[in-house]
């Protein structure tokens, strides 16, 4: 006891290893109100004073802190996060509109849109006023690119978008919303005239415009649609030959589906070829049914359709093999099944367990039990010894001991010598089983 006593209190003095601070370690832990093991490094006032400077992740680096202890700190000083890049910063914020967003971007090293987002945000208005529009500067809107408005009347090209799209002033080329881009080339005579004459892409390509700038053209000048021819089209040597090919051997032979063959044929008003079949044998039509379809055309040398049509004219019904590559059950199997436990049964046939079950709830037959005694076991049991009835049933003699006992004979053969008092105790066993 003294030993025991000393080990738990050199275990007790011996200093623990160090481990993680796991998360459900410091729940626990705050729940029981026990301090914490693990010595954290306290801040120092020169840390304190780097917090806001740089980002977190820099800071942790040069430190040596992680970067979620420094931003709990920072918030817990309530010191701001350091602007990330591109952060509009306030030095930066005080020249906008102080000149233009061109001179502004420039200075700065920004995009002009950047510039002007940011100066529309602060509601800083523009340091150059925009000079308004004459009734005579809006006639023209319209009348020609916005390109050419914008060299005729001295503005940006931005400008005059943004004027003839809030007049809602569309282009004298195509009466239509899509032309308010005004960077569009005037249509020629000559290249109208080919508009609809061949496909939309191909003109596009050969006019250098784009393929919605040709279909809209086409649809202005109300001319029909013409379509790509396909890139495999049929080829004349091609047509010729359905009709004279079965519809298989042409599509393996150009190159094509089966139904794309079959419904060319159809367009064409062209019949199916005569099918060059033999006629059939009768020790053909005797095979049919006994093996799977494909097996009897690789032997007759056949289809495996024509062998299923023949198949099916006759009504031959045809068993598939199970997937496990079983064959089917036969009349002494079935037998068999019911007489034995499925496992024996499975073990005797060389089948599965589960097959053996499904094929004897399908025939109705109630499961085999072992514990199960006969009238030939009970006869067995009754005239020769608990022994030799257990080596000669294959069970236990245990097993037997208690059928005598529950059939109300002796235990006659035991070869052990009794000893006083296990007679009243068998006795009183036999009256208790039977009660």
């Amino acid at each position: 006891m003294k030993h025991l006593v000393s080990n738990h209190t050199k275990a007790l003095s011996r200093k623990p290893p160090h481990r993680p601070d796991s998360q459900v370690a410091r729940r626990r832990r705050s729940r029981l109100g026990i301090p914490s093991t693990v010595e954290r490094r306290p801040w120092t006032p020169k840390e304190d004073r780097l917090l806001g400077t740089a980002s977190d992740e820099a800071l942790a680096k040069k430190l040596g802190r992680s970067h979620t202890t420094i931003g709990k700190r920072r918030r817990t000083l309530r010191i701001p996060r350091y602007p990330r890049p591109g952060t509009w910063t306030p030095k930066e914020e005080r020249l906008l509109g102080t000149m233009s967003d061109p001179k502004v971007a420039r200075r700065l090293g920004r995009s002009i849109a950047s510039v002007q987002q940011r100066r529309q945000l602060k509601n800083v208005p523009s340091p150059i006023p925009c000079r308004p529009w004459s009734p005579s500067e809006d006639a023209v809107l319209g009348t020609m690119s916005d390109q050419e408005v914008s060299r005729a009347l001295g503005r940006g090209i931005c400008g005059v978008k943004r004027r003839r799209m809030i007049l809602h002033v569309n282009l004298k080329e195509w009466p239509n919303a899509a032309a308010r881009t005004g960077t569009v080339r005037k249509w020629t005579a000559a290249e109208k005239r080919l508009v609809g004459r061949m496909p939309d892409s191909k003109l596009a390509k050969r006019l250098g415009r784009s393929y919605q700038t040709v279909a809209r053209m086409r649809q202005s000048l109300g001319r029909p649609f013409r379509r790509t021819p396909h890139p495999k089209g049929w080829k004349p040597w091609q047509v010729r030959m359905l009709g004279i090919l079965p519809d298989r051997e042409l599509a393996r032979r150009v190159g094509r589906s089966l139904t794309s063959v079959q419904m060319r044929r159809r367009v064409k008003g062209v019949p199916p070829p005569p099918p060059e079949t033999k006629p059939w044998s009768y020790k053909e039509d005797d095979m049919l049914g006994t093996q799977p379809d494909e097996e009897i055309a690789h032997l007759l040398g056949r289809t495996p359709d024509e062998v299923k049509k023949r198949r099916t004219s006759f009504v031959v019904r045809f068993r598939k093999q199970p997937p496990s590559g079983q064959q089917n059950w036969t009349l002494a199997e079935e037998q068999l099944v019911g007489t034995d436990t499925d496992r024996a049964v499975a073990r005797k046939l060389g089948r599965t367990r589960s097959s053996v079950m499904h094929k004897r709830v399908r025939l109705e037959l109630p499961a085999f039990h072992r514990n199960t005694w006969t009238e030939a076991q009970e006869r067995l049991v009754r005239t020769a010894t608990a022994r030799e009835a257990a080596r000669r049933l294959g069970r236990s003699l245990s097993a037997v001991i208690h059928k005598r006992v529950r059939l109300g004979l002796p235990a006659i053969g035991s070869s052990r010598k009794k000893r006083p008092g296990m007679e009243d105790r068998a006795a009183g066993g036999q009256a208790g089983m039977r009660a």
